[in-house]
């Protein structure tokens, strides 16, 4: 009856935020170590390194140069809208992102979806159970009405299957993600990305 959508790394293609945070660490002169998560608290994180080498200008400029990176280069996933336009089924955006950034990037494709569910849109953020209790709640559809097209195991993919929700995940997702999920669909989403430019 309807598809939920992680919209980062799965309808927009961006640099890895790992990336990111070791060229702000490189401009501002940062000599820790950053690990490679499956989430980051950029906020934390930035805060930290401008602590550690006394950073004399302001946080937010370097927390806005993130996101300016972050956004630069960002590639909508063409071929998967389309193949919304297609379906023609009520899609839900399920994203820690803003509203906002998302309105903004995806322009007239925004009719596609029946609503956003941001990290605002509820007390709890995205993967947390209670998101998505929310999210069924809001929508009042059932598990198993739902697929959900989504490309992290751990963000998003294993949290919602333990509703009993059907997945699709993208080819860009660790092959782990592939063992987990036997019964779903693998998706290479993004396999025309680069012959839509």
């Amino acid at each position: 009856k309807a598809i939920f959508i992680d919209y980062d790394s799965v309808l927009i293609s961006r640099r890895s935020t790992f990336e990111i945070l070791n060229f702000i660490a490189k401009k501002i002169d940062y000599k820790g170590l950053i690990k490679k998560e499956k989430f980051y608290d950029i906020n934390k994180i930035i805060s930290e390194m401008a602590k550690s080498v006394n950073y004399e200008g302001n946080v937010a400029d370097l927390l806005y140069l993130y996101k300016k990176v972050w956004k630069k280069g960002s590639k909508l996933n063409l071929p998967l809208l389309k193949q919304l336009s297609v379906l023609k089924l009520p899609a839900y955006i399920l994203t820690n992102s803003s509203t906002k950034d998302v309105q903004e990037e995806l322009g007239d494709y925004l009719n596609l979806f029946s609503n956003i569910f941001d990290k605002n849109s509820f007390e709890y953020r995205k993967p947390s159970d209670e998101f998505y209790e929310a999210v069924f709640k809001t929508t009042k559809l059932k598990p198993e009405e739902v697929v959900y097209i989504g490309d992290n195991y751990e963000g998003d993919i294993k949290p919602i299957l333990e509703f009993g929700i059907r997945t699709a995940i993208s080819i860009y997702a660790d092959n782990e993600y592939i063992d987990y999920t036997d019964n779903d669909w693998l998706l290479d989403i993004f396999s025309d990305l680069n012959k839509n430019e």
